[in-house]
């Protein structure tokens, strides 16, 4: 929607747009269940969002702003007919990205759930700030696993040491 209203509304001064799973590309998903008449009762609005050339997404033009993309992954077994590759339940990672995107990542979150979680508000607020979305480098993930490993270590020993303490005072 921020697209569609951005198209015929030009903002010269806008700066960035955070979009979060849209389906720039369709939705497999609204394909789909395009003919089921659960959308035509519930989500008439859906049958738009299909990836065929006259689809909603396809009929937007290329943004003149700088988009940063978050996408929320999901893995499950459940939707792998429908949608192709890796998806946040409704959305495939292909279906969301668009050739003029300036950043894109993703995180561990579903579709549904995108709005809820404070990393994708920090994300967000990373990139309208900095023109960037915050990627966390390998070396950074090591730094981080070895980190709470040791703490774990660490705390494992000293619940040790404080039932060792508890056993030989329970035994006086």
């Amino acid at each position: 929607m921020v697209r569609l209203n951005l198209q015929y509304n030009r903002v010269d001064n806008l700066g960035r747009v955070v979009l979060l799973v849209t389906p720039n590309q369709g939705s497999e998903a609204a394909d789909h269940f395009s003919d089921s008449w659960l959308i035509d009762i519930h989500v008439p609005t859906a049958k738009a969002l299909g990836t065929g050339e006259k689809s909603f997404p396809k009929s937007l033009i290329a943004p003149y702003y700088p988009i940063g993309i978050i996408f929320g992954e999901r893995k499950s077994i459940v939707n792998d007919p429908i949608i192709p590759g890796d998806d946040d339940g409704l959305v495939s990672i292909e279906a969301t990205k668009i050739d003029c995107m300036t950043d894109f990542i993703i995180l561990e979150v579903g579709h549904s759930m995108m709005r809820y979680v404070t990393e994708v508000a920090e994300q967000a607020i990373e990139f309208a700030e900095n023109g960037a979305l915050k990627k966390i480098t390998y070396d950074q993930q090591l730094m981080l696993y070895l980190l709470i490993r040791t703490l774990v270590i660490n705390i494992l020993k000293g619940k040790q040491k404080e039932n060792s303490q508890i056993e030989i005072a329970a035994s006086y």
